[in-house]
């Protein structure tokens, strides 16, 4: 039901708080663990959230310091009926060790997730948890960046082996956390008895505008960082799967997979638009220049960057018919997050 209260984790980061805005406007009451009091406060403060009211006065938030502590969560999961897990480390490059790849990525990614189900096992109000997963997780990795191409059309019922490295950078130890996290989520509600089951939802590359960021420094980061390299006159040194989604059509998918009656538990869904052949990232020059003609021909936007497609192929129809929607395609989320 939508008056039901949701506990959200991830709720300072790009996907999550457009996940808080997405839940308030569904009706729901949501409760965001964060890290940090000072995280909570810049969501609370945001324009975007004060806009809602009355419905910002749904939103409580539980401060969660370290994820991996013994009953991290026991205090924000208390008397909420379903939680979105979106909580994990984004690979920010600067990573090159093997042991900070487990210690500082796999690590937290995959204990914190069975640190969310297992307090979410000690509280009986619990009835689903839906994390957020990575297609990437459902790819093998030599196919993703710049490795071979393959004619297989990818879908939520693949699972490649696990990896468990070496990893070659940051990237692929945070596909390699995302696939490690899915398959200890499925081992503990095996062998555990819970009252809650699990819905794992999947997105590619996730486009939208990031209200969080402060800085043009901070809107160059994540997934948006590939559209605005091309904008911005940067040249990307690897390749990247053409495979975005708006996030808008992300939030619209994980707010309606709570839905315990009409979304089977156990499911997992793929996130991904333009499909199944995808995008070619170089699409946004000329989507820059239809759009904002005046900022390129004043230099504002150089709109000289480069990013080289990976050919990946991911079956998309599944999503859109389960949930009743159209994705938004490459052009509204270049002109979004531009």
């Amino acid at each position: 039901m939508a008056s039901d209260l949701v506990l959200l984790t991830g709720g300072s980061g790009h996907i999550g708080f457009g996940m808080i805005i997405a839940l308030l406007k569904a009706g729901y009451s949501v409760r965001a663990a964060v890290r940090t009091q000072s995280k909570a406060d810049i969501i609370r403060e945001h324009q975007a959230i004060k806009t809602l009211d009355p419905a910002s006065q749904r939103l409580t938030y539980s401060i969660v310091p370290d994820i991996l502590a013994p009953n991290a969560y026991d205090e924000a999961v208390r008397g909420a009926s379903l939680v979105v897990h979106g909580a994990t480390p984004l690979p920010l490059f600067g990573l090159t060790e093997q042991e900070d790849f487990h210690e500082k990525i796999i690590k937290p990614t995959v204990e914190g997730t069975v640190a969310m189900l297992t307090s979410a096992a000690r509280t009986s109000s619990v009835r689903r948890i839906v994390l957020l997963s990575s297609f990437l997780a459902h790819i093998p990795f030599a196919n993703c960046l710049g490795g071979e191409e393959s004619q297989k059309v990818f879908s939520a019922s693949d699972y490649p082996p696990q990896d468990d490295g070496p990893y070659i950078g940051e990237y692929h130890a945070y596909v390699a956390a995302k696939a490690k996290a899915r398959v200890a989520a499925i081992e503990y509600v095996k062998s555990h008895t819970v009252q809650f089951d699990v819905v794992s939802i999947a997105p590619s590359f996730v486009l939208g505008p990031n209200l969080l960021a402060q800085t043009s420094e901070e809107a160059l980061t994540g997934s948006n960082s590939v559209p605005l390299a091309i904008a911005t006159g940067t040249k990307f040194d690897i390749t990247v799967a053409g495979c975005p989604v708006h996030l808008d059509d992300l939030t619209y998918v994980m707010v309606h997979s709570l839905d315990v009656n009409k979304i089977p538990g156990g499911s997992t869904f793929l996130v991904s638009s333009d499909g199944p052949e995808g995008v070619e990232w170089e699409h946004a020059r000329g989507v820059v220049s239809k759009y904002f003609p005046n900022a390129v021909a004043n230099n504002v936007l150089s709109n000289d960057g480069h990013v080289t497609t990976q050919r990946v192929r991911v079956e998309t129809e599944n999503t859109e018919s389960i949930f009743d929607f159209k994705y938004k395609e490459y052009e509204e989320q270049v002109v979004d997050v531009v």
